[in-house]
């Protein structure tokens, strides 16, 4: 075992310019492993990106950070135990890149041993996305309610006018005849059919009345 440690240290690749020497070693192998990968970057790029491509495809490419004296570094999870390719890309302060050849993780000095072509590196699912059709059918579909709602606002507007309020309002505080509301007649306060009034007894009744027997004198 000592023997492939001892490559692994040694084993490293040097690139072309603006790149020097780079390297990986495993740190952990499981059903999966974690490659740490370094490289030699001359002159201060803004950005260093690992691309990764596998048996699957390219998987996503990974920042580097600057790990001071030139060197930029970066740890690598692989979901398998594949040899896969990896190469560097320079991003400079104007935008400009600068890719790399590509190298294997064998070939930058990780042990053969912990390789098993059996376990390929697998890409991450994609995000579901959201289908822009149904985005277009939800705004269609909530502009043809505003405009229905606006339509409708406007047709209740112009149906009820202010005129229309204040000639019913007239109608009914006249009343079923159609003339105003008057105030109790004076008798109905003073006194109504149904209250009794004393009379006093006729004069006739008094004095007498037919059927008072009155002696007459005869002449």
């Amino acid at each position: 075992m000592a023997v492939p440690l001892l490559l692994a240290i040694l084993l490293s690749v040097t690139l072309t310019p603006p790149f020097g020497e780079a390297e990986a070693r495993a740190l952990t192998v499981t059903g999966a492993i974690t490659i740490d990968v370094s490289v030699e970057v001359e002159g201060t790029p803004t950005t260093v990106i690992a691309r990764i491509t596998g048996l699957a495809g390219e998987l996503p490419p990974q920042a580097l950070v600057d790990r001071g004296g030139g060197i930029w570094g970066t740890i690598i999870r692989l979901t398998g135990r594949e040899d896969v390719l990896i190469a560097f890309e320079y991003i400079d302060a104007d935008g400009t890149t600068t890719i790399s050849s590509s190298s294997k993780l064998t070939a930058l000095g990780v042990d053969p041993a912990v390789i098993a072509p059996s376990l390929p590196t697998t890409p991450p699912p994609d995000e579901p996305g959201i289908d822009p059709f149904l985005i277009a059918g939800l705004a269609a579909a909530l502009g043809a309610l505003i405009l229905v709602g606006v339509w409708a606002g406007a047709g209740i507007k112009e149906s009820v006018k202010p005129t229309d309020w204040t000639y019913a309002s007239t109608e009914a505080a006249k009343g079923p005849s159609g003339d105003e509301d008057e105030e109790p007649s004076s008798k109905a306060k003073d006194g109504g059919p149904g209250d009794d009034v004393d009379e006093e007894p006729s004069s006739e009744t008094e004095d007498g009345g037919p059927g008072d027997d009155v002696d007459e004198v005869s002449e």
